[in-house]
């Protein structure tokens, strides 16, 4: 049942993550909670996303033509360990590799992408005796601009951009309902990020100043068991940015609204989960002012008991 419920959690992780992998989103958190008797959790994901189209501010979505496609190849690291028995803290650090078309050639760069720090407490343990309500967490999350953005990049073609450039400070909650074939987990968060004064860019010759940004994710994912360690996952998200970092180079507030869906599949063993998922934004086509593309992911999760 334990790696079931951990499951749930990874999924919604790497959707997230996946989400995060453009150079100019707004929120991007990427939420990552263990449950049970644990010692500490240890993930690896690696999520093969491409960007296809981009939506304008009507949600009319503009398909790219080939010499404008984006490959993003994401290597995660992950850890979560637990505090005491309500607290636990992680990290995730992300290796990105960037593909597009350059000169009419394809070429790629790999680097390091925006390392997260992550809290979470368990606000209502497992043996509540809550009838609506399994288990619920609170967590912060912090994302440290530790890789080049399109205001610090020094390449006039952008192949290394795989980060925001600005700090971002998550808040939010993870509420879970077990049932009788599965369970249903709810995610809330709101993401700040600061405005920033750039200098130095080879985007202007003159300092580049950000608005700040108060953005939000809902996510609501159900899972199946299939059989005892089969479990099948469906996670439909709203992804909403209030403020687009790249509204700076329009004088003007854009707004961002994607509704992601993603597909998956769980194998768990005693101290091994292997999980498998497909990421689309274009299905439900509500989006606007974002742009658009398809993931796969494949995960490995360890965990250490107490």
């Amino acid at each position: 049942m334990f790696l079931k419920s951990l499951y749930s959690f990874i999924i919604l992780s790497f959707l997230n993550q996946a989400m995060a992998g453009s150079c100019c989103g707004g929120g991007g958190s990427s939420t990552e909670l263990m449950i049970g008797d644990t010692k500490s959790v240890w993930r690896t994901s690696y999520i093969d996303q491409t960007i296809l189209a981009d939506t304008d501010q009507s949600g009319k979505i503009q398909y790219r033509p080939d010499n404008q496609l984006e490959s993003l190849r994401t290597v995660s690291l992950s850890f979560s360990q637990r505090i005491n028995s309500f607290w636990q803290w992680g990290a995730n650090i992300p290796i990105i590799d960037k593909t597009r078309k350059v000169d009419n050639n394809w070429q790629s760069l790999s680097g390091l992408g925006d390392v997260k720090l992550n809290l979470g407490y368990e606000f209502l343990p497992e043996f509540n005796r809550s009838t609506f309500i399994s288990q619920g967490f609170i967590f912060a999350q912090m994302s440290l601009p530790t890789a080049p953005s399109i205001y610090t990049t020094k390449r006039t073609d952008s192949l290394d951009t795989r980060g925001t450039g600005h700090f971002l400070y998550t808040f939010g909650s993870l509420l879970k309902k077990r049932q009788s074939f599965g369970q249903m987990i709810l995610n809330l968060s709101l993401t700040f990020r600061p405005g920033q004064e750039f200098k130095d860019s080879f985007l202007s010759d003159e300092s580049i100043q950000t608005e700040s940004s108060l953005d939000h994710l809902v996510s609501l994912s159900q899972d199946i068991d299939i059989t005892e360690k089969i479990t099948g996952n469906l996670t439909i998200s709203r992804n909403y940015t209030r403020n687009k970092i790249t509204s700076v180079f329009s004088n003007s507030n854009q707004e961002s609204l994607s509704h992601p869906l993603s597909i998956g599949v769980n194998y768990s063993t005693d101290n091994y989960s292997y999980a498998l998922s497909y990421t689309d934004e274009m299905l439900i086509p509500a989006s606007y002012g974002h742009t658009l593309g398809r993931s796969f992911t494949i995960g490995i999760i360890k965990r250490i008991n107490l």
